[in-house]
């Protein structure tokens, strides 16, 4: 599909140069020449709305999507065809747990061989152009769009698509779906923030598994996100995106193309009430704080998508498409809006790491834990680049886009969250590390370990513990790890357990009971039945051995997990280990420390982790970017500094 996008972009360049160059009159005429034999069709609608006076907001509606129809395409093919069933079959079943969806999503990989650009301009009808006009115009009958500007119309409700998905009447589909919500909401007289407030709470309710892999492959037909079981944020997103601006409410697809601190992309939608842009996920439970919940997460640069061409985006700037557009670029339909997100800095930032052939362009990346990415472009002046509003707290380096490879331009470096720029550049000195993880204790990790205290190991001659004697209490623990504790070696049972403490749901990933001689004892595994949701995550995954399996249990508070003896045993120690990432110093795994020279990761060797779960390097050179890579296993890993004797995560 690759070639597709550049076919699509070298469109776009040739119609946008003209866009830029040409008054509201040619901009109209140079789409109706572009239509071809299409013509006929786009000037039926101009004429359908230029007869009735009464009319004269439509024909300029109609105005607004033929003007930008040469911008905007989707696919088609027998590959797509093929899709569309696949997915109705793998992806649309209700009933489908969501490990199953999840694995089916990760696994499907579609053959897109025989699928070809559709371009809107020489195929759309003037009935599909005049019935999505009409139906947009029926959502200003709801009270919330009083005072919406015409301008915001075009761009927030009008357009009939996203991005590449399937042209078709989705309106009144949707519109059907939400007619019971929205029913009380018109008959108040509700605002604009109520309905959508409204709206996503009742969405939220809806029979829908929000999973981590997105289904889609190309972008789908605007009905199938209601049938579909499930999916991910560009599903979810979309969904909204539909939801919302069927019945007027003007709301935003805005995304990021990678965290500026962690794997993945994310998308959400937001919309503007009074001057207050409220951003919101269909899955949040308070509509409007989308970021509240994510507070460590960085996102560097925000983007919205946008139906009208965008002079300021990258295939319209000279030299750019002859030069290479990295694919997040591609599109003239992006919009920074990073200003209405966070107080971030401009940048004006010197090349240092000159390239064989000069360039025009250099982009600022980001690390996504294997590899960097580019999320903003600037065009190279004197040896220098300029980045706006860039969010503070990340780390960043600026590459070169180069036959499809990233070249590095200058050294990583971090900026605090005050604004201080500091240039990760190896400088001479050398220091001593201890390393303790290799990614990051995120906020979910965090609340996981705070649930720990308090847990009781507890050993009993009764089946039923009503002579229980708890011989430790587990503390407050500061890592995601394992943890031992030695007991002595007079505690005699034949039942032991973990019991959680009140609220934690147990949430353990491992529990181990040793003799004083270090013997691992293994009896019968008894304790609390079932798991939360029905989930399968049971009492079971406590001695399973996997570090990323973990019992969560049915009730919030006495749910237990331990083993029967057929005869009294000897306790000397225990083991436990919260429910974590694996991303601690597991012992007997191959670990290997990087840092980065001239823009590139450069091998520091490789340790064995132990029982200490830390790792321990000499000879680091001071003040440089590291990364640690677990080689047994594992993909997340994530680039710090270390100051202080500490890891700094960025």
């Amino acid at each position: 599909m690759k070639n597709f996008d550049r076919t699509a972009v070298r469109l776009i360049l040739s119609f946008g140069l003209a866009w830029i160059c040409a008054g509201c009159e040619s901009r109209l005429e140079a789409a109706l020449e572009l239509a071809g034999e299409n013509r006929p069709e786009l000037e039926a609608v101009l004429q359908h709305y230029s007869t009735d006076k009464a009319d004269s907001l439509k024909y300029r509606a109609a105005r607004f999507l033929i003007e930008n129809l040469p911008l905007h395409y989707g696919y088609a093919g027998k590959g797509l065809e093929d899709f569309k069933c696949d997915y109705d079959s793998l992806f649309c079943d209700k009933d489908i747990p969501r490990q199953v969806l999840r694995g089916r999503a990760k696994n499907y990989n579609p053959d897109f061989t025989n699928v070809h650009p559709a371009f809107d301009l020489p195929e759309l009808s003037r009935d599909f152009l005049i019935r999505h006009i009409d139906n947009a115009f029926a959502t200003l009958d709801y009270p919330w769009t009083k005072g919406l500007p015409f301008g915001d119309f075009c761009e927030y409700v009008l357009p009939y698509r996203i991005e590449n998905e399937l042209a078709e009447d989705w309106m009144p589909h949707y519109r059907d779906f939400l007619a019971e919500i929205i029913r009380p909401l018109q008959q108040s007289g509700a605002d604009r923030y109520t309905a959508a407030r409204t709206i996503q709470d009742s969405l939220r309710r809806m029979d829908y598994e929000v999973i981590d892999e997105s289904v889609m492959r190309v972008a789908l037909r605007p009905s199938d996100y209601l049938r579909a079981a499930g999916g991910a944020c560009p599903e979810i997103t979309s969904l909204m995106w539909y939801a919302l601006r069927s019945v007027g409410l003007p709301v935003n697809y805005d995304y990021i193309i990678q965290w500026a601190n962690r794997s993945q992309s994310h998308s959400w939608n937001s919309l503007w009430v009074d001057s207050v842009l409220y951003s919101f996920g269909m899955s949040d439970p308070e509509f409007g704080k989308h970021f509240e919940s994510r507070p460590q997460e960085r996102v560097g640069k925000v983007y919205r998508k946008m139906f009208s061409f965008q002079p300021q985006s990258l295939p319209n700037q000279r030299g750019a498409l002859a030069e290479g557009i990295p694919p997040a670029f591609r599109s003239p339909f992006i919009k920074d809006v990073s200003e209405s997100y966070f107080d971030g800095i401009d940048l004006v930032l010197k090349l240092t790491i000159p390239i064989a052939a000069p360039k025009k362009f250099a982009y600022l990346v980001v690390f996504d834990n294997r590899n960097w990415v580019p999320v903003a472009w600037s065009r190279i002046k004197r040896g220098r680049v300029a980045f706006d509003h860039v969010e503070k707290g990340c780390a960043y380096m600026v590459m070169y886009y180069d036959r499809g490879l990233l070249l590095p331009a200058t050294d990583p470096f971090t900026v605090s969250k005050e604004g201080g720029v500091a240039v990760r550049k190896p400088d001479g000195a050398e220091v001593s590390v201890t390393l303790k993880r290799k990614y990051p204790v995120f906020f979910e990790l965090e609340f996981i370990l705070n649930r720990v205290k308090n847990g009781r190991f507890q050993v009993a001659d009764s089946p039923d513990f009503r002579d229980a004697r708890t011989v430790y209490v587990t503390p407050e623990v500061p890592e995601a790890r394992p943890y031992y504790a030695q007991l002595g070696d007079s505690i005699t049972f034949r039942y032991i357990r973990y019991l959680s403490p009140s609220g934690a749901f147990v949430n353990m990933a491992e529990v181990g009971f040793y003799a004083p001689s270090g013997e691992k004892l293994v009896g019968e595994i008894i304790g609390t039945e079932g798991s939360y949701g029905n989930s399968g995550d049971d009492k079971y995954k406590l001695f399973d051995g996997d570090p990323l399996t973990y019992f969560n249990a049915p009730q919030e508070s006495r749910c237990w997990g331990g083993m029967a003896f057929d005869r009294p045993q000897t306790l000397g120690s225990v083991m436990f280990l919260p429910r974590n990432d694996d991303n601690f110093i597991q012992a007997d795994e191959l670990y290997e420390l990087f840092y980065c020279r001239d823009g590139r990761f450069v091998s520091l060797g490789r340790r064995i982790g132990d029982r200490t779960h830390v790792l321990h390097y000499d000879n680091v050179p001071g003040n440089a970017l590291l990364l640690l890579r677990n080689h047994t296993k594992g993909k997340e890993e994530r680039i710090f500094t270390y100051e202080n004797d500490e890891q700094i995560w960025w």
